[in-house]
C-alpha cells in the first residue's frame, strides 16, 4: 500500500501541557500506531526547548525570523506560507490539516493555493464562540474576525471533533442556509483521543476528592463555570448537605487566581477546596486517577480533553450538556449532565455522585471506559482519519 502523507498545521503542540497540545500530539501519536500507511508531518512555532523530539511524526519547529509587530507581522504569515508552499509541494502532502481556524492570513492563502488537500479541524471556543460572538476592540481583531469568518466561508472540508460544533458552524457561519451549507462542502467527525496504556485499575481510588480543572485567564473563568461549581458547593454547604469530608481539588492558573480565591473566601469554603497552581500532564492523570469523580460546568466548551481523559481512565463525571460534551454522557450511566449555570442541579448532581458507594462508583467507571472506547479510542481514532484522508484525497 503506497504511504500517503499528512501535514499537521498545530497552533499549539508538544511540549507544551495544553488541551489543545494534548489533543494534536494525541491524534498524530494514535495515526502512527494503527495506521501504519500514514506518514505524519507537523508543523508548529512551539519550541522544543530541552525536551526530546517526539518519534512519532516529522516535526518542523518553524523560528518566525520577523518581529511580531506590524508591518513585520504580515511579512511574516507570508514567508511562512512561502515555507510551507515549498515544502507541500516537495514532499507531495496529500491532505493539510489545521488544528484550527485561528491561522487569519496563512490559512486564507493556503486555501487559495491548496483548497482541495486542505482541511480545518474545529475544536471550539476561539475558532467558534469567541470568533462569532466576541466584539473585535479594534482595528487589528476586526480585520482578523473578518479573514477568519472569509475562510470559514470558503473552505471545502469541515472536520470538528463533536457534533456540536459541526451544527455551530452551519448555524452561525452559514445562517442554516441549506445551500450555502451544501455548497461544495463536505463535514467529518474526528474526535479527539488518549493512549490506552495511561489506564489505571476501574475502580481505583486512594483520595475522597472531586476534581476539576481550568485555565483561569479571563476567558477561562467565565468559560469553564468555575463560580457555578463554587455556587453548588456553597448551596450544599448552607442547605446542610455537604459531608465533613467533602474537598474539590480544582487545577489552574492564570490572571483570575486570586479572584477565584478571594470568592471563596468570600462565601466561606475554603475548607473544602484545594487550589493547585500548576501540573505536569502526567501529574494531571494521577490527579484524575486518585479521584471519586471529575467535574466540568463550562458555560461553552468542545470535546474536552480533560472529561476525555477522565472517560479514558474510568471515572464518573458531571458535565454540562449543551456543548460539544454531549457525546460522552449517558445522563445516569457514566455520571450526570446539568444546565449550564444551573448551581442548583449540579449540587444535586454532586452530592448523589459523592455519596455512592465503591462499587456503585466503578460502575459508572466502567461506563465510562465503554463510550471511551466506543467513541474515542485511538484505534477507532485513526481508522476514522484513514478513511476522510481518502474521502477527501482518493487514492490515484
Amino acid at each position: 500500500m503506497k504511504t500517503r502523507k499528512i501535514l499537521i498545521i498545530a497552533a499549539d503542540f508538544y511540549p507544551n501541557n495544553t488541551g489543545f497540545s494534548n489533543a494534536t500530539l494525541n491524534l498524530v501519536n494514535a495515526v502512527q500506531e494503527y495506521s501504519s500507511h500514514i506518514e505524519v508531518h507537523v508543523f508548529t512555532t512551539v519550541a522544543l526547548k530541552n525536551h526530546e523530539e517526539i518519534s512519532t511524526a516529522k516535526v518542523i519547529r518553524y523560528v518566525d525570523k520577523y518581529s511580531k509587530k506590524q508591518p513585520f507581522a504580515t511579512f511574516s504569515k507570508y514567508a511562512k506560507f512561502n515555507f510551507l508552499k515549498s515544502y507541500i509541494y516537495e514532499n507531495q502532502i496529500d491532505l493539510i490539516l489545521l488544528e484550527t481556524n485561528t491561522f487569519t492570513i496563512l490559512q486564507n492563502l493556503l486555501y487559495k493555493e491548496f483548497k482541495h488537500k486542505l482541511a480545518v479541524r474545529i475544536h471550539s471556543t476561539a475558532d467558534t464562540e469567541v470568533l462569532i460572538h466576541e466584539k473585535p476592540s479594534g482595528l487589528p481583531s476586526k480585520i482578523q474576525k473578518k479573514l477568519d469568518t472569509r475562510f470559514m466561508e470558503q473552505v471545502n472540508n469541515i472536520i470538528s471533533t463533536n457534533n456540536y460544533h459541526l451544527d455551530f458552524v452551519k448555524k452561525w457561519f452559514y445562517k442554516d442556509n441549506v445551500y450555502t451549507i451544501w455548497a461544495d462542502k463536505e463535514y467529518f467527525i474526528l474526535p479527539n483521543t488518549m493512549p490506552v496504556s495511561k489506564r489505571a485499575d476501574i475502580g481505583y481510588q486512594s483520595e475522597n476528592y472531586i476534581l476539576t480543572l481550568g485555565k483561569l485567564s479571563r476567558n477561562g473563568y467565565v468559560q469553564k463555570g468555575l463560580k457555578d461549581l463554587l455556587k453548588a458547593i456553597y448551596h450544599l454547604k448552607i442547605t446542610k448537605q455537604i459531608p465533613s469530608n467533602f474537598k474539590l481539588k480544582l487545577v489552574g492558573d492564570g490572571e483570575m487566581r486570586k479572584d477565584l480565591i478571594a470568592y471563596v473566601t468570600k462565601l466561606g469554603v475554603t475548607d473544602y477546596i484545594d487550589f493547585i497552581k500548576e501540573t505536569k500532564h502526567e501529574e494531571t492523570l494521577d490527579l484524575i486517577n486518585k479521584a471519586k469523580a471529575i467535574v466540568l460546568l463550562s458555560r461553552y466548551e468542545g470535546q474536552s480533553m480533560f472529561i476525555t481523559e477522565a472517560l479514558a481512565l474510568g471515572k464518573p463525571i458531571i458535565i454540562t450538556r449543551n456543548n460539544g460534551m454531549k457525546d460522552m454522557l449517558v445522563h445516569g450511566k457514566n455520571g450526570f449532565g446539568v444546565d449550564e449555570g444551573d448551581y442548583k442541579e449540579a449540587s444535586e448532581a454532586i452530592i448523589k455522585l459523592y455519596r455512592m458507594n465503591a462499587e456503585e462508583l466503578a460502575e459508572m467507571g466502567r461506563e465510562s471506559l465503554a463510550i471511551f472506547d466506543e467513541k474515542f479510542h485511538p484505534e477507532e481514532v485513526a481508522h476514522t482519519f484513514a478513511a476522510i484522508l481518502d474521502m477527501i484525497n482518493p487514492r490515484d
